[in-house]
C-alpha cells in the first residue's frame, strides 16, 4: 500500500495488479516493521506522551510525564477532567466555559435614616471579575441586606439590587411592624437580580427606599449586605 512517510519508511509493498501474486512472507514482515517505524515517527518511541492516559491526579501525571510537549493530553481522575499541555503549562481546555461562582460580604455600613427616603444606592459598589475570554454572559445574583431599627418598629420600605448599572430589578418589601417592640430590632431584606448578555466585569450595589418611618425617635440603620452569584458564559 502506498504511504506518505518519508524516506526509507515509504517502502510498503503495493499488492496491486502489477504483482503476479500476493505479497511474500518476507515482504509482509518488512511492511509490519515499516508500520511500527511510521507510528514511532508520528508518536515518538514513548507513545504514551502523545496519547491520552488516565492518572490518579496531577502529581501522578507529572511524575510520569516529566518532559511534556505541546499537545500532550492526560485525564485526571480526582477532578474528572482532561488536561492538555500547551507548551508551558497543563490546562483544562473546557475551563473557559465552566460557570463561575462567587460571593461578597460587605464591611460594616454607616447609612442611617430617620425619615422617608427616595431610592438611593447604599454602601460602595462591588465588582465581580469575569474571565477576559468571555464575550457575553448571564449572571444571577442573590443575597440579603441586613438592617436594624432603633426606637420602635414602624418602618417600611423596599430594597433592590443594581447589577451592572441596571436598577430594574425586583424590589423586595420590608417592614418591622410584625416584630416585637424592643430597643433594637434586626432583620433583613432579600436582594436578587438576573441579567443576560453582559460583557466585561459586573458591578453590583444595593439600593433602598424608605417609604415610612413613624415617629421622630425611630431610626433605620443599615448593617451589612451579602450576595452570591453564578455566571454562565454565552459567547
Amino acid at each position: 500500500m502506498a504511504t506518505s512517510y518519508p524516506g526509507a519508511l515509504d517502502s510498503f509493498t503495493d499488492p496491486g495488479a502489477s504483482l503476479a501474486g500476493p505479497p511474500t512472507h518476507e515482504s509482509m514482515h518488512e511492511d509490519m516493521i515499516d508500520a511500527m517505524e511510521a507510528v514511532q515517527t508520528e508518536l515518538g518511541v514513548n507513545g504514551k506522551n502523545r496519547t491520552m492516559r488516565s492518572y490518579a491526579n496531577a502529581t501522578a501525571r507529572d511524575a510520569e510525564i516529566t518532559s511534556p510537549v505541546a499537545g500532550n493530553i492526560a485525564f485526571l481522575e480526582d477532578i474528572d477532567r482532561v488536561t492538555v499541555y500547551d507548551g508551558s503549562a497543563w490546562l483544562d481546555p473546557m475551563d473557559e466555559w465552566r460557570p463561575r461562582f462567587g460571593e461578597h460580604r460587605s464591611g460594616a455600613m454607616t447609612e442611617s435614616y430617620t425619615s422617608t427616603q427616595t431610592e438611593v444606592a447604599v454602601d460602595s459598589a462591588y465588582t465581580f471579575v469575569m474571565p477576559t475570554s468571555w464575550n457575553t454572559y448571564d449572571i444571577n445574583v442573590y443575597g440579603v441586606l441586613r438592617w436594624e431599627i432603633s426606637g420602635g418598629d414602624n418602618v417600611y420600605g423596599f430594597a433592590r439590587l443594581s447589577i451592572d448599572g441596571d436598577t430594574d430589578q425586583f424590589a423586595h418589601y420590608y417592614n418591622a411592624d410584625n416584630h416585637r417592640s424592643s430597643a433594637v430590632l434586626r432583620d433583613q431584606a432579600t436582594l436578587t437580580g438576573y441579567e443576560t448578555g453582559l460583557s466585561g466585569n459586573c458591578t453590583i450595589q444595593p439600593r433602598i427606599v424608605v417609604t415610612e418611618i413613624a415617629g421622630t425617635s425611630q431610626q433605620l440603620n443599615l448593617v451589612q449586605w451579602y450576595v452570591q452569584y453564578d455566571a454562565t458564559r454565552v459567547t
